[in-house]
């Protein structure tokens, strides 16, 4: 046991010490505490209109005069008593051309020439790209007209007060607030992705560089294989749990001091129910662990480091598609395809997890045998990785593939 913890810490600790992880463990955190506070920081560059912003607050110049808008009355069916009652700051052309003179000299904002009550020309200085066939004069013609048939049968301004009262609505979520959820779940999902990826290569690569410079041979002889084994795994594995905590807890804390800057309650995205927690914190660990077993193993089935990410490349595959698979049935969490990945133990991890935060229909019943498997999985990936890696250190000279470690297993069983 004491040479499983010595080597344990020595892995932690000399992972944490290397710039590979310090950088990007400072980088990570820095962007999440900029995203906490981008209200302010959009205020500082004149972003006025994000929200939150402590700029937000503008103090309108005494000179100021909201946009106006030019019309041209061709026909008698709008007047200018029609218009001036919605827009107050019409400003009045007698001809097209003097209104597009004007428009063309941005004194007006906005120009249009009304032939009816059903039909009326913009005239734009420019279009926008994706502007299509909407035009927001449309909302006042609308008004123009319904006033004209309503006439005076109805108090027209108490009338538009109680059909532009907004209505008030407070849903009751009996199962998963998906629109809550889908935030936290998207992020906490691509954590894993990250936590695989990069400590999966980390320890891979590792168990290459001992076992191509000789060292592995050395450390064979001072160390039982299976501890070193375990010691490896464990200690690349609480790095990157560190590096995650370290991210997590910073940006929730950012968050929570500045949370009244966004404006809304952006803490709701962060309130993270215990249940799912206690899903996400089990699969993930677990899941975690069948990864970097099965990437040790590889790394010590190639002599040379160059030879990892070919070695390694059908597990990265696996876990690239089950990312993007999850990622795709997000937006439909019940589908088959997510109640199918969320039984494979290479899946499970962060198909499960999102699929009983964003979803209704999983049962305490499939999220159970679904962790067993997972963790059935991860016991005998661990057993089968540390013989394999007691086998494969000491095997130079070409990869040793597949069929041969089955082998090389069976003959060690016997």
């Amino acid at each position: 046991m004491n040479k499983f913890l010595r080597i344990l810490r020595f892995e932690f600790f000399s992972i944490t010490a290397k710039k590979s992880w310090v950088i990007p463990t400072i980088l990570l955190i820095t962007v999440g505490l900029l995203a906490a506070f981008l209200p302010q920081i959009a205020g500082l560059f004149g972003f006025d209109d994000f929200p939150g912003s402590t700029m937000s607050e503008t103090i309108i110049p005494s000179d100021y005069s909201p946009p106006t808008t030019g019309v041209v009355l061709d026909g008698d069916d709008v007047t200018r008593d029609d218009i001036i009652m919605f827009l107050p700051q019409t400003i009045f052309y007698d001809s097209q051309e003097e209104l597009e003179q004007a428009i063309l000299a941005d004194e007006i904002s906005e120009a249009y020439v009304i032939h009816s009550i059903d039909h009326y020309t913009p005239v734009m200085k420019d279009s926008t790209p994706f502007m299509g066939n909407y035009y927001p004069f449309d909302q006042f013609m609308l008004l123009i007209r319904e006033h004209r048939f309503l006439g005076d049968a109805v108090d027209f301004p108490a009338y538009r007060a109680a059909m532009d009262r907004p209505i008030e609505h407070t849903p009751v979520i009996l199962g998963a607030d998906a629109q809550t959820n889908y935030g936290f779940t998207y992020g906490l999902v691509f954590v894993v992705y990250f936590l695989v990826m990069f400590y999966g290569s980390t320890v891979a690569t590792s168990v290459a560089r001992e076992k191509s410079d000789r060292t592995m041979e050395l450390l064979i002889t001072s160390a039982n294989p299976s501890k070193l084994f375990y010691g490896k795994v464990f200690g690349a594995g609480l790095a990157g749990l560190l590096q995650f905590g370290l991210l997590v807890g910073s940006v929730f804390l950012a968050f929570s001091l500045n949370h009244q800057a966004w404006g809304f309650n952006i803490l709701r995205y962060f309130a993270i129910p215990p249940k799912v927690w206690l899903i996400f914190l089990s699969f993930t660990l677990t899941g975690y662990l069948l990864y970097l077993f099965f990437f040790a193993m590889l790394g010590a089935t190639v002599s040379k480091v160059e030879d990892v990410a070919s070695a390694s490349s059908p597990l990265t595959m696996l876990m690239v598609a089950s990312f993007i698979a999850v990622n795709f049935s997000m937006s439909n969490p019940d589908s088959l395809i997510m109640k199918v990945i969320s039984y494979v133990p290479f899946s499970s991890p962060i198909a499960m997890f999102a699929r009983s935060s964003l979803g209704s229909g999983v049962s305490d019943i499939e999220i159970v045998i679904s962790f067993l498997l997972l963790l059935a999985s991860t016991i005998f990936s661990g057993f089968v990785s540390s013989k394999l890696y007691r086998l494969g250190t000491l095997n130079y000279g070409n990869r040793l593939k597949l069929g041969q470690a089955i082998k090389l297993l069976r003959r060690d069983a016997e």
